[in-house]
């Protein structure tokens, strides 16, 4: 996790470090003037007093803060309103303008103060980019910088509703083209990966829903006449698909592009501060003749160079400011380093299963600075370790969440929808008429079984089978047969019954009889005597 970072520039401001009646030396790290205030903190003796090169930088982005428009947007999907901009893709960015179209979710005012920004979702199998054509060039060979203000949001499809926060870390990225394309260019997902299109640089944001300043800085190899800024071709592994409920949104605004001279001294920021490698690397102007990093405005002893180890100097959270010192002047930038909130990131890939589960938990997030660890299952019960196993005993799908509590109590979690699936297995159960019967009967069979079948497979006793639900048999020997009915749901769970010696079928009797005379006068009386096998006669007809 990259810490935020909101990068505050104040570009060639004189910093009067000294005056007639001024006893704080500026950058010793001592109230030299016993006023409870500590080099920079000591506004009244120095101060900030004059601008060199004169007013903000100007942007070679048309319409850089969105405020200039052919049309109002009414709804998402309407970027071509914007003047100067496009929907870059045939993924549909977004434009939000006060009063016809602007989301309470999105935070105000809007960091220039205006009325318009532009979004985009940022999703594995589904990303929006804006695009825009330069006003004048980025030339192959020279360094520029974009300085932007972004913010980021868990939403739903149509922009709506948001839900509780967490993604990890994003390349927040910026896209050249040597030519202005006909928009919505053909690209499917990423222009990274398509011919006229050429990764310039990333910053890499911690996403949240408050506006945040950022500063890409590149160098490109090629003259630049066009760009898109939006997702990495790469997202992390946490970020969502397009199918799934709440999507990664990111809107931007004040977007101010030229070359990195044009903004005075800027700081960058490499590695993680969580992972104890954070460096921070001041940008001066080429005529700055000596530097001193501060911390919260007071002055780092030793820190005199363009780079500050921020972790190796066991340095904290908070505002940090590089002064660039010249003949007569000094100029002073500021960067802000949030606290350690550590990503929680769930390692396992969804499970379904149609028996219980024993599932052990993991997580990527690194635990070296986190104290405290929460797991929700989803089924009610919790676990505290940081990878715990845990048995899913009843069909249900179960959503499972990660809590994290950093070491500088910054909470973080995130949850895997619907990471452990467990099917309803189906019970059988059938009917069969008539249940007995003599050689050459049919047997009607029904499966009761219910809502939980998908497919079915009869075995009859006698070696004949069936597949489909409701079948009929004939039975050609007689017997006492057991009946066997698989059923197999629609997610392929599979369970069996058996009624044993359900179905009797008798043999044909074996009929014969006698007579005490075969021939006589009339009147002639003859007694018939039936002969069959007393176990297989049930009733008579003569």
């Amino acid at each position: 996790m990259r810490s935020s970072l909101r990068s505050k520039l104040v570009p060639f401001l004189l910093l009067l470090c000294s005056g007639v009646s001024a006893q704080e030396i500026c950058n010793n790290a001592i109230d030299d003037d016993n006023d409870g205030l500590i080099d920079l903190n000591d506004t009244t003796e120095c101060v900030c007093d004059g601008i060199i090169g004169g007013g903000e930088v100007e942007s070679i982005l048309p319409n850089a803060s969105f405020e200039d428009f052919d049309c109002q947007p009414t709804s998402y999907s309407q970027l071509d309103c914007a003047d100067g901009w496009a929907q870059a893709t045939g993924s549909t960015s977004d434009y939000f303008l006060a009063p016809t179209y602007m989301p309470a979710w999105i935070e105000q005012p809007l960091p220039g103060g205006g009325n318009g920004c532009v979004g985009g979702y940022f999703c594995h199998d589904y990303m929006e980019y804006i695009g825009g054509c330069l006003m004048q060039p980025m030339l192959a060979g020279e360094s520029y910088s974009l300085n932007m203000s972004v913010a980021a949001f868990e939403i739903d499809n149509f922009l709506s509703n948001t839900t509780l926060m967490n993604l990890s870390p994003v390349n927040v990225t910026i896209f050249g083209s040597a030519t202005c394309p006909t928009w919505p260019t053909p690209v499917p997902l990423c222009p990274g990966t398509e011919p006229g299109w050429s990764e310039l640089g990333y910053v890499t944001y911690t996403p949240n829903e408050s506006w945040s300043q950022v500063t890409i800085t590149f160098v490109p190899t090629f003259d630049v006449q066009a760009i898109m800024i939006g997702s990495p071709c790469t997202l992390p592994p946490d970020y969502p698909s397009v199918s799934d409920q709440w999507l990664a949104y990111f809107i931007f605004d004040n977007l101010t592009l030229n070359e990195t001279s044009a903004f005075g001294s800027t700081i960058t920021e490499a590695g993680e501060f969580y992972l104890d490698d954070l460096e921070l690397t001041g940008h001066p102007d080429s005529l700055a003749q000596s530097y001193q990093w501060f911390y919260q405005g007071v002055a780092l002893p030793g820190q005199t160079d363009t780079i500050l180890g921020v972790s190796i100097n066991d340095l904290d959270t908070g505002w940090y400011q590089m002064v660039s010192y010249y003949d007569t002047i000094c100029v002073i930038s500021e960067i802000h380093i949030d606290p350690i909130c550590v990503p929680a990131v769930i390692g396992n890939a969804p499970v379904t299963s149609c028996d219980p589960v024993n599932f052990q938990l993991q997580t990527l997030s690194d635990l070296s600075q986190v104290i405290g660890v929460n797991w929700d299952f989803g089924d009610g019960s919790s676990d505290t370790t940081s990878a715990p196993s845990h048995q899913y005993t009843e069909p249900g799908t179960y959503d499972v969440t990660l809590s994290l509590l950093s070491e500088d109590f910054c909470p973080t979690d995130t949850t895997y929808t619907a990471l452990i699936t467990i099917y309803e297995v189906p019970e059988p159960t059938f009917t069969a008429d008539p249940l007995e019967g003599c050689i050459g009967m049919t047997v009607n069979f029904t499966n009761t079984t219910g809502t939980l079948t998908g497919n079915c497979a009869w075995s009859f006793g006698d070696g004949g089978s069936a597949n489909i639900c409701d079948p009929s048999h004939t039975y050609n020997q007689a017997d006492t047969f057991s009946v066997q009915l698989t059923v197999t749901s629609p997610q392929g769970c599979t369970n069996d019954t058996t009624i044993t010696e359900m179905i009797i079928v008798y043999a044909e009797p074996q009929v014969s009889f006698t007579s005490d005379t075969i021939a006589g006068c009339t009147p002639l009386t003859i007694q018939f005597t039936n002969t069959t096998p007393a176990n297989q006669v049930g009733s008579v007809l003569w």
